[in-house]
């Protein structure tokens, strides 16, 4: 008996391991869908994030700005400053007011208090937090911070002259802000305490406190900002509108928001919720359930260190736009299939069946007539051999014996191995040793091998092997023929199409009158023809009218003449689109030498001429760019550098006083203002313009033999105030090898002036700022500079060296600068063929090394040593 097929007698495992599979492909594409509803909802969340975190920073923005406008005054008018408050509050809903207060003595409430005082409270008493007026005490020392003015005055006028200091625990943040410079939030009940008029949802209400000094930019420590308070600017936020607005126009769908204050007093945490549209009538959440939500972000929300959060939930809705089906489709396809393949094999089971039947009935009929069929097998001019079970051979007909070269007498009762290759003669017998195992795999079935020849030579023969039973013994007829020349012909022609088929052009072959006879793969995906549509058809077809007729008169007068012709043309596709195409043409000859047929390959060239195109435009682009970047920074320097000379020339001669004295101390303060903010803007212009002129490649130098003593001790000169200010130490160490170099002496000064300035403004008091110059071990001029200032991190060196990067770029920051400094510095030393390497640890200090070309090094006299 024959064994059973695999497949038709474990149809039903094979289907139940289908279904197994459907399932595990199920339960993996599930999961995708599902983080990818995470994924939607987290990028969601980051948008609404950032929208309320960019609110917020223009609130304080806001708020440092009528802070400021207090500040340049020493007593701020009430409708200057209504004016201010105003303006910024119809430009921001969320702000609900603008409080002015100044810190006055005991001693001086008579003054506040007078009815005339245009900066008073007109008349109106202090009073306390209950609206009591506050006595007067012989403590003339003792401080009192009034509310002065409060905008919009119509919603807070009992606010009006309500002494801040007379609530311990309100008063105390005020203190504290004045103490540290610092922007504090006053939230919960003490917010409302400055609530003029009484509103719904109170607990969304934040007031914003910032300190007002006098001179600001000399105030360092404690003392000194007590000393140097004025009062404070208070901005009331409205969190919610906050939000809102933040929000407008971007309302997230399916989320809803929370703003929660986590410092806050049980049941007071929740501040404000933005209920989505979606989430109809449900609940608010208690503050301790957002916490345990299984897809809830909280971040935190940056309102001048107060520990705020705004945490968002998705609700039923955002799963159902999020919603994803593909999962649930590839299981209904997965189990259909399945069906499908349980019916397939099914059919195969009952086919295997009435095969074997059909095997006995001919198996019978071969037996009756095997005298037939040995006559046959005598005369038909395929070679046929059979063999026993055991592979020895018991006919071997004429055309067996033409082709291997033995007579039948020489053959017969040997076994089969001797028309086998050495090689091959373990293999088949184990053939017959498990027929009945391997039979299934060659029995009826065509195969190529090669036989063995008398002389010992190998030839390919195709072999077909098939089975019978005769009187009970299994016998083997194997029907062979000799494919020597056939095998060589299909190797050559099996090569060739191989290369066509995989090449990566559109290759297409045609006639002498230039029908295309063939088409490879790569032609249908370069032209979008089918085969069947251009057989028989001129390649013109393809021709997209836009190459020159010169061109085609030059192809078929190359290839008509026998030689390959090569060049570019326009081809074009069946959608009407036209393509670049680099074209080779050669003739194919027959046996004889005659041309029978031309080879065409097209390569897409499209993408190359796409980019040829795009450059050349580019070129010109760029060329017109820099020819008005050329002419901007000439109107630049002309029409920004003249007027600021005259504002510093006029100013200089105010300052000195040259027509007469200033009478009044804030005329001088504004002169002197005027001039420094005119040469800072000057210096900024210069620094754009060095920068600008590096760039465009139109910065030249000047060089000539520079003592790089004599810069130092410039530098040393320049730099000398601001480090003694700092309480910053500065020494310099030339080298005697490289005492000079060849240089442009005023760029060198730029770069040692700027990397000297930036130590000294980014170094501590008590800090040391070391500069080096000397000859490395390659013979290189080598300058550096080193501090113990405040360092750099990786990511912070990397913004310092980017065009108006700053590292300390706060509104309060501690050090001014444009943020061109060292990018023109790296320019400059790059102009020089040097290079800059910066190394920086935060908290340690700054290392800036300058390496210059070997070749600019002059040899100098001894060492020498300079300290400021």
């Amino acid at each position: 008996m024959q064994k059973k097929s695999f497949f038709s007698s474990h149809h039903i495992l094979i289907t139940i391991a289908a279904i197994v599979v459907s399932f595990v492909v199920f339960a993996l594409v599930h999961g995708m869908e599902a983080r990818e509803v995470e994924d939607e909802f987290y990028n969601a969340t980051s948008t609404y994030t950032y929208l309320l975190d960019s609110r917020i920073n223009d609130v304080n923005i806001s708020l440092d700005t009528v802070a400021h406008s207090v500040e340049v005054e020493e007593f701020i008018k009430r409708d200057k400053f209504t004016n201010f408050s105003e303006r910024t509050i119809a430009r921001m809903p969320e702000l609900r007011a603008f409080f002015w207060a100044p810190l006055i003595t005991h001693m001086h409430r008579s003054v506040v208090e007078g009815e005339n005082w245009n900066f008073g409270l007109g008349g109106k008493s202090l009073t306390d937090i209950a609206n009591r007026p506050i006595p007067i005490s012989d403590d003339k020392e003792k401080m009192h911070l009034p509310i002065l003015y409060a905008e919009p005055i119509s919603e807070n006028r009992s606010l009006i002259g309500f002494d801040i200091f007379s609530e311990n625990d309100l008063g105390a943040l005020f203190r504290q802000a004045r103490d540290y410079n610092v922007v504090v939030p006053v939230s919960g009940k003490l917010a409302q305490l400055l609530l003029g008029k009484k509103i719904q949802n109170s607990s969304q209400i934040i007031n914003l406190i910032q300190p007002v000094y006098e001179n600001p930019d000399d105030v360092e420590t404690i003392a000194e900002r007590r000393k140097a308070i004025r009062g404070f600017v208070i901005a009331q936020i409205d969190v919610g509108v906050e939000l809102e607005t933040a929000i407008a126009g971007h309302e997230p769908q399916g989320l809803d928001i929370y703003i929660v204050d986590a410092e806050a007093e049980m049941g007071e945490e929740i501040i404000y919720v933005h209920k989505s549209r979606e989430s109809g009538d449900a609940a608010i959440l208690p503050f301790q359930q957002l916490w345990t939500q299984p897809l809830a972000n909280v971040k935190p929300i940056n309102i001048s260190g107060r520990q705020w959060k705004i945490i968002m939930l998705p609700t039923d809705a955002f799963y159902a736009n999020h919603r994803f089906y593909s999962s649930w489709i590839l299981l209904f396809a997965g189990i259909i299939l399945s069906l499908f393949l349980y019916n397939a094999l099914l059919n195969i089971h009952r086919r295997d069946i009435d095969v074997k039947e059909l095997v006995a009935i001919k198996t019978k009929e071969l037996y009756d007539s095997e005298t037939k069929i040995r006559s046959l097998i005598n005369n038909v001019a395929e070679g046929i051999i059979t063999i026993d079970n055991k592979g020895i051979i018991e006919t071997f007909n004429p055309a067996a014996e033409e082709m291997f070269g033995y007579g039948s007498e020489e053959v017969i009762g040997q076994n089969i191995n001797i028309l086998l290759p050495p090689a091959e003669r373990v293999d088949h017998d184990s053939y017959i040793n498990n027929s009945r195992l391997i039979a299934p795999r060659i029995i009826n079935k065509a195969r190529d091998l090669y036989g063995r020849r008398k002389n010992g030579k190998l030839f390919p023969m195709e072999l077909n092997v098939s089975s019978m039973e005769l009187d009970g013994e299994r016998k083997f007829i194997g029907m062979m023929h000799d494919i020597t020349e056939r095998t060589k012909n299909e190797e050559t022609l099996r090569k060739a199409m191989q290369g066509m088929e995989q090449s990566a052009d559109a290759i297409f072959i045609t006639d002498l009158e230039g029908k295309i006879e063939y088409v490879n793969r790569k032609f249908a995906e370069f032209t979008g023809y089918k085969f069947s549509e251009v057989k028989g058809k001129n390649p013109r077809i393809i021709a997209s009218g836009e190459t020159p007729k010169e061109v085609y008169a030059d192809l078929w007068r190359t290839i008509l003449s026998g030689n390959e012709w090569r060049g570019e043309i326009q081809d074009k596709k069946k959608d009407g689109s036209v393509i670049w195409a680099s074209v080779t043409i050669s003739p194919i000859r027959d046996t004889n030498g005659n041309i029978t047929h031309f080879i065409s390959s097209h390569r897409d060239i499209t993408k190359r001429k796409e980019t040829e195109k795009a450059l050349r435009q580019a070129m010109q682009k760029t060329e017109i760019a820099n020819k008005a970047k050329s002419e901007i920074m000439a109107n630049m320097s002309h029409e920004l550098r003249t007027p600021l000379n005259a504002i510093i020339g006029f100013s200089d001669l105010i300052i000195g006083e040259t027509f007469g004295k200033l009478e009044h101390k804030e005329y001088s303060d504004y002169i002197n203002l005027i001039n420094n903010s005119g040469r800072h803007l000057l210096d900024i212009i210069n620094d754009i313009l060095d920068v600008s002129a590096i760039e465009a490649g139109k910065a030249e130098l000047s060089e000539s033999v520079v003592s790089m003593k004599n810069i130092s001790e410039t530098i040393k000169s320049l730099i000398s105030q601001r480090a003694m200010q700092g309480k910053v130490s500065v020494s310099a160490e030339i080298d005697n090898d490289a005492y000079e170099l060849i240089a442009d002496e005023r760029r060198m000064k730029q770069i040692l002036l700027n990397l000297v300035s930036n130590a000294v403004k980014f170094t501590n008091e008590n800090g040391h700022v070391k500069v080096k110059y000397f000859v490395d071990e390659m013979g290189r001029p080598v300058l550096s500079v080193t501090d113990n200032g405040i360092g750099m991190t990786k990511s912070e060196v990397g913004v310092a060296l980017s065009q108006f990067g700053q590292v300390d770029a706060g509104l309060n920051r501690k050090n001014e600068g444009t943020g061109l400094g060292l990018p023109l510095t790296v320019g400059l030393v790059k102009l020089h063929g040097g290079e800059i390497i910066i190394n920086s640890t935060k908290g340690e200090g700054t290392e800036v090394v300058v390496y210059f070309p070997a070749e600019r090094l002059c040899q100098g006299p001894d060492a020498i040593a300079l300290d400021a």
